[in-house]
């Protein structure tokens, strides 16, 4: 994670938009990727509502289907989960999101919002991609994904930030 400060930082000494800071840290994600069965490595940085980062790639596992892979945009919503972020406004991939991805995203409180990244192509909204939604909306429900997680840290609830080099 890079807190929103040391983002303000970065772009400054940079000299590059937020956009820009986001596909440039993209590289750096997608080396933590671990894809011993298929080999095609994914990185994702995410923008949170409170303006820190958060990173996230690629995970398959040698002993499983493919099925039970974790993908780089489920990893920097898992990420800034555990970090307390309420919501993820920008994720920028190094290739365009998948269709689980994509279903995923739209569980989020900020689906209708969210910009997708990528380093070739103008921002698109994630609506643009998954023109045929179907989550809580569709479904009459309020609550996203985010908002049935998000409740208070409790002793009996609370989800410790682990030192990962792969989703963290």
């Amino acid at each position: 994670m890079i807190t929103a400060d040391k983002v303000a930082l970065l772009q400054k000494e940079k000299s590059l938009t937020l956009n820009e800071l986001m596909i440039s840290l993209l590289p750096i994600a997608k080396e933590k990727a671990i894809m011993p069965v298929c080999g095609y490595k994914v990185g994702a940085v995410g923008l949170g509502i409170s303006g820190n980062l958060y990173f996230g790639s690629c995970q398959d596992f040698g002993y499983g289907p493919l099925s039970q892979s974790v993908h780089a945009e489920q990893a920097v919503i898992s990420n800034a989960f555990s970090h307390g972020e309420t919501g993820i406004i920008k994720i920028a991939c190094t290739d365009v999101p998948c269709g689980h991805c994509r279903q995923f995203l739209y569980e989020l409180n900020t689906a209708e919002q969210l910009e997708i990244i990528l380093e070739k192509e103008k921002p698109i909204l994630l609506t643009t991609l998954l023109p045929y939604p179907f989550g809580p909306k569709e479904l009459g429900r309020e609550a996203s994904l985010y908002a049935i997680l998000n409740f208070p840290p409790s002793p009996t609830n609370q989800i410790e930030a682990v030192d990962c080099q792969v989703v963290c």
